[in-house]
């Protein structure tokens, strides 16, 4: 039985939706680059932000103000939100995979069927990943599209093509750490009713432990490694465009990766499941 298939054929729908919606918004949002250009904008954000504490600057990525004249910074700017957006996409894609059979009660057809638990798992992964990569190809479609149409004659198309690609590569790693970690949710909820809850959860959750972690880390000894907790600060836009990829996070993210499969594995092989 091909179990990627059948789920890569359930998933469409929410593909669909969710690739439109957050394409489109990154094709929107860019077009306000031309007008952003041509204004006085670093001199505007230094003045609103200016009441702002040193710290809650930080929190939110806006320390080191970006030239909303160069379309790259730009876009690091306007890609933390799609960025959060996606991760919600797939922590909800991992912590849906497995448990949805069993709510809905179409395990007993999988039961039914000549395929190990090990091979439901596995292609279920894969279809997950796949579905993902492919919600990332559009976002990334979009995103070059929206470059060539609102780039102004003085961008550096090769450094702005090199600064694209490696935010939405950060994005794609971001987002992969969390489908793990949503997949082993998956394997522990009880229900499909807790996947929306515990999904949005864990992201949003870490997010704010991420910002805790910039805003205080001057103030409180420590809580500076509460960001080791928030895998969207691995790749966080602004960041990879300024500094590139560190590898510190980049090996927690592929550590937490292979711990979240293994213990996902290891735990739907065990469960019982409810037919």
């Amino acid at each position: 039985m091909n179990v990627l298939r059948l789920e890569l054929t359930n998933l469409r729908k929410g593909l669909l939706i969710w690739s439109s919606i957050l394409a489109i918004s990154v094709f929107l949002f860019m077009a306000f680059f031309p007008s952003m250009g041509n204004t006085n904008m670093n001199d505007v954000l230094s003045a609103e932000t200016g009441a702002f504490t040193p710290e809650l600057l930080q929190a939110f990525g806006l320390d080191q103000l970006p030239d909303f004249s160069v379309i790259q910074e730009f876009f690091a700017y306007e890609m933390q939100y799609v960025a959060l957006a996606g991760c919600v996409y797939a922590a909800l894609r991992g912590a849906g995979a497995l448990i949805g059979e069993e709510t809905s009660g179409t395990i007993e057809y999988l039961f039914a069927q000549p395929v190990r638990r090990s091979n439901i798992y596995f292609q279920k992964l894969a279809a997950s990943v796949i579905t993902f990569f492919t919600y990332s190809a559009a976002i990334s479609a979009a995103s070059f599209l929206s470059l060539l149409a609102f780039k102004s004659k003085k961008t550096d198309l090769t450094a702005a093509a090199s600064g694209f690609s490696k935010i939405l590569l950060g994005m794609f790693f971001s987002g992969l750490v969390f489908l793990c970690v949503g997949f082993l949710m998956s394997a522990c909820l009880k229900s499909a009713r807790q996947v929306t809850a515990s999904a949005t959860g864990i992201v949003f959750g870490t997010y704010i432990l991420g910002v805790f972690a910039k805003a205080f880390e001057s103030k409180i000894d420590g809580i500076g490694n509460l960001i080791y907790f928030s895998p969207l600060d691995y790749a966080m836009p602004a960041d990879i465009l300024r500094d590139g990829f560190q590898i510190r996070f980049v090996i927690l993210g592929l550590a937490l990766m292979v711990i979240c499969i293994g213990a996902g594995y290891a735990i739907y092989l065990k469960r019982d499941l409810k037919s």
